[in-house]
């Protein structure tokens, strides 16, 4: 297995990647940023979790305060 850095941020790049996307022997594997591998170490959870636990939280919300 070959690793290949394209950058597709250029009508090049692009255009390679166009190129060989398709092929069934690649496989395109999103790059990740490193402000996300920051936030994911300083305690960041994905959007799902997060919004279930904001609805939870939400629904246990007292209607009226004493």
């Amino acid at each position: 297995m070959t690793t290949v850095h394209i950058e597709d941020s250029t009508p090049e790049g692009r255009f390679l990647l166009d190129l060989i996307k398709n092929h069934k022997s690649v496989t395109i594997e999103p790059q990740t940023s490193e402000a996300w591998q920051e936030a994911i170490a300083a305690g960041a959870v994905e959007v799902d979790p997060f919004f279930d636990e904001l609805n939870s939280r939400i629904d246990n919300w007292p209607l009226s305060r004493a």
